[in-house]
C-alpha cells in the first residue's frame, strides 16, 4: 500500500480486536496522515461474530511453571525443586496500554521475580500444546477455593493494531 506521494505505508491487521483497537502513536517527524478515528464504543464494535471476541481459560500454577521452563526463564532443576517442595506462584499486572492490553507483568516465585513484556506474556500464558495466548487484552482471577488455579478472562485475538478482520466481516 502506498500513500499519495508513492511512499510505502505500514499496514497492520489482526484477527479480532475484542472491542479495543491498540493504536500506535505516530512519531512527530512522520509523514503519515491518519483519517478521522472514532472512539470505539459498544455500538461501533463489529467483531462480536468472532469465536475469540470473549474467552475464558483456566490454568494451573503447574502449567505456568512449565511454560516458564520452556521459555528458559527458570531451570529444570528449579522446577523440580518447587514441584517437590511445593511453591506459591503469584501474578501481578504492572502496566497496560491505553487499549487495556497488558504491557508488563510480574511473576513471583520462591526467591525469584520474573518480569515479562508483551509477547513473552502471551507465551507464558500458552496452552498445554504451547500455543500462545490469543491476546494481551485480559484480566486474571485466582480461584477463591484453589489458589493454584487461575482464570484468564480475555477478549480478542492478535495484537489489536490496524484493521480487525472479524470487525470488517461484521461491518
Amino acid at each position: 500500500l502506498q500513500d499519495s506521494s508513492g511512499q510505502l505505508v505500514k499496514v497492520q491487521y489482526h484477527s479480532t480486536c475484542g472491542g479495543m483497537i491498540d493504536y500506535l502513536p505516530i512519531k512527530p517527524d512522520s509523514h503519515q496522515k491518519l483519517g478521522s478515528i472514532q472512539d470505539q464504543s459498544e455500538q461501533n464494535v463489529h467483531c462480536e461474530l468472532s469465536p475469540q471476541y470473549r474467552w475464558v481459560k483456566q490454568m494451573t500454577a503447574q502449567n505456568l511453571l512449565d511454560n516458564l521452563s520452556s521459555m528458559g526463564l527458570v531451570t529444570p532443576a528449579q522446577v523440580l525443586t518447587w514441584k517437590n517442595q511445593g511453591f506459591t506462584l503469584q501474578l501481578e499486572i504492572l502496566s497496560r496500554k491505553s487499549s487495556g492490553r497488558v504491557e508488563k507483568m510480574k511473576v513471583l516465585l520462591p526467591d525469584q521475580e520474573i518480569l515479562l513484556n508483551e509477547w513473552q506474556i502471551r507465551r507464558f500464558l500458552a496452552d498445554k500444546n504451547g500455543n500462545p495466548q490469543s491476546s494481551n487484552l485480559f484480566i486474571i482471577k485466582t480461584s477463591p477455593k484453589n489458589p493454584e488455579q487461575f482464570y484468564i478472562i480475555g477478549a480478542g485475538s492478535g495484537h489489536g493494531r490496524g484493521m480487525c478482520q472479524w470487525g470488517a466481516i461484521g461491518q
